[in-house]
């Protein structure tokens, strides 16, 4: 509620329960965000999806059923083809043998005694609406986005169960280690931070205790703001401790760039740009290739990437100070 005068439903489940368990028809979180024109000035402007907000409604229903001595073992049908089944998959819920309205609890399955209201697709609903949506779209016939059964036994699984067991570190070395930046309370990520000599520095800090360090838009395709950091490039530098023998590579400057552009509301940070190595490899590149008689099909890609990048990223000009960002070998 904004101003005590409007109602914002942000998320909700609709679902029946028994003695012999619970049925979701569905469940929905709001695809917008937590900003600060409808919710007021304290808002931190990020998504209301990812934040909990699911699994604590599934937690909702499980205590109800709880509460009457009923069966809290919760049925539902995902959409194979989104990311709602990894979300399932690591709260509890296990992929059933075959989507059959059977493997569901008997006394569900006689609809003339059952009250419950169970909005069940089979598969046979699944092939006609796949073969409508091809016909309709001119496109491949496809299984991808077929409803199945999932079921839940018991206890909900929370984050803290969900990482007990899992490593920190990816094995492979092509792994993704850390993608910066990443949702995070600003005073939280100052406090991991503040005994280092450059990441904890004051200047880049979250003074505004509602602020959040905060994902980058969809639409940051050429703009080098996003940094990955591979597993193999961690274990570089931490089998090096002690002995600093090893070359810092572009991503460890990348990251150590953004860092400090990393909160939007700062004063010090929206006074200077910096432009990344890894952009400027692909100036170099370009440049290279075009002084060169023979040339290289690569120069027209790299032309298009600093096209791309000088259009999203035109107000660098604005900025009180430009820092270049260079790795030499």
């Amino acid at each position: 509620m904004k101003g005590g005068s409007a109602f914002h439903i942000i998320g909700c489940v609709m679902f029946s329960a028994d003695h012999s368990g619970i049925w979701v028809n569905w469940i929905g979180i709001s695809k917008t965000k937590y900003d600060s024109i409808r919710f007021g000035q304290m808002a931190p402007n990020m998504s209301f999806r990812r934040t909990g907000l699911g699994l604590f409604l599934l937690k909702l229903v499980q205590l109800q059923s709880a509460g009457f001595n009923w069966s809290t073992d919760i049925h539902l049908q995902a959409n194979q083809g989104t990311v709602a089944v990894n979300f399932y998959k690591k709260i509890g819920f296990q992929k059933m043998k075959s989507n059959n309205f059977n493997e569901l609890p008997k006394e569900w399955q006689d609809i003339t005694t059952s009250n419950m209201y169970i909005k069940f697709v089979d598969d046979a609903t699944n092939v006609k609406e796949a073969e409508e949506i091809a016909k309709r779209d001119n496109t491949p016939y496809s299984t991808d986005y077929f409803l199945h059964l999932f079921k839940l036994t018991g206890k909900l699984m929370d984050n803290q169960e969900i990482l007990k067991n899992a490593s920190l570190l990816p094995k492979a070395g092509k792994s993704m280690f850390l993608s910066f930046p990443f949702i995070e309370l600003g005073q939280r990520l100052d406090h991991s931070t503040k005994n280092l000599l450059i990441y904890g520095h004051p200047f880049f800090m979250f003074l505004d205790q509602t602020s959040f360090l905060q994902k980058l838009d969809v639409n940051t395709e050429y703009t080098f703001e996003n940094v990955v950091i591979e597993t193999y490039l961690y274990k570089i530098l931490k089998n090096d401790n002690g002995n600093y023998k090893e070359y810092l590579h572009s991503s460890h400057l990348g990251l150590t760039m953004q860092w400090m552009l990393r909160n939007s509301d700062s004063v010090v940070s929206n006074s200077f740009e910096i432009v990344r190595d890894d952009f400027i490899r692909t100036v170099t590149h370009f440049y290279d290739c075009m002084m060169t008689t023979k040339g290289n099909i690569n120069s027209y890609e790299n032309a298009y990437i600093i096209h791309k990048y000088l259009m999203k990223k035109h107000s660098i000009i604005q900025s009180r100070f430009i820092f270049f960002g260079k790795l030499w070998w």
